[in-house]
């Protein structure tokens, strides 16, 4: 009699374990999901679905998925990890979790550390009477590797500047901040300040400023909330050190709207 082969039906379900983020966790920003999955015989693939929408598949471990929650509404989520094995079983764990992000910082590059053209310049930053050696800096840093460094003058205003190309309605609420660290600076020297000026649709401007010990300091927040009167079409931001000695720092610019 011809040979019989035996053939094993695959009935067994695959096992698949969201291990992070956890069930009710409040999330921002990008976050990763991670997943575990095995199979008795051959695992295919892990699908990550966000809201009944399959995001992303990944064929090896580790089972992972880069989610950028600034996409999405603030609210709750459903996560869900889907494992499937080459003979068409599946399994799946679902989770939910709380996205809560903060207003996006409209300052570009606010804390310096870009700097594709490798000039020293901060991108979309522009320089104002700037010594040799300033401009983007190691020598310190409140956030990352870098920070902004103006030398100071005594008989100038030096300073470092930026349009931001976004408009915006009269009542808008805005929060500027930032932080500032300055070396044998002058107490009798003149201003070591952030600046922001909306610039008017009439052409007009409206402005506040935020001014840090004019003294040598360690790394200070100084922040200004102001509220718009009228339709305004940029932003301006001035980060300045003037007429003084020494060298100052300045690190984590933020220009929040509410």
């Amino acid at each position: 009699s011809p040979a019989q082969a035996a053939f094993q039906i695959d009935t067994v379900q695959p096992t698949i374990t969201i291990d992070d983020p956890v069930d009710g966790q409040v999330v921002e920003g990008t976050i990763t999901v991670k997943a575990t999955a095995s199979d008795d015989v051959q695992l295919d693939n892990v699908e990550f679905i966000i809201d009944g929408t399959v995001v992303a598949t990944d064929t090896t471990a580790p089972f992972e998925y880069s989610w950028d929650t600034t996409s999405a509404t603030n609210a709750l989520h459903r996560i869900r990890a889907k494992a499937n094995d080459a003979a068409g079983n599946n399994n799946d764990q679902a989770i939910h979790v709380e996205v809560l992000n903060g207003p996006t910082n409209l300052i570009i590059n606010p804390s310096f550390e870009l700097d594709d053209d490798t000039n020293n310049i901060p991108d979309n930053w522009s320089p104002y009477g700037f010594a040799p050696g300033d401009g983007r800096s190691s020598d310190f840093a409140k956030e990352g590797n870098y920070s902004l460094k103006i030398t100071g003058d005594g008989t100038k205003l030096n300073s470092a500047k930026q349009r931001i190309p976004t408009s915006g309605n009269a009542g808008d609420i805005l929060t500027f901040s930032g932080w500032n660290k300055t070396v044998d600076a002058s107490a009798t020297g003149r201003c070591v300040v952030g600046i922001i000026y909306l610039n008017n649709v009439d052409g007009s401007r409206k402005n506040g400023v935020i001014f840090f010990d004019r003294s040598t300091h360690d790394w200070q927040q100084r922040s200004t909330t102001i509220v718009a009167d009228k339709d305004y079409s940029s932003i301006d931001i001035t980060i300045g050190y003037f007429y003084q000695t020494g060298a100052a720092y300045f690190d984590d610019f933020k220009l929040l709207r509410q």
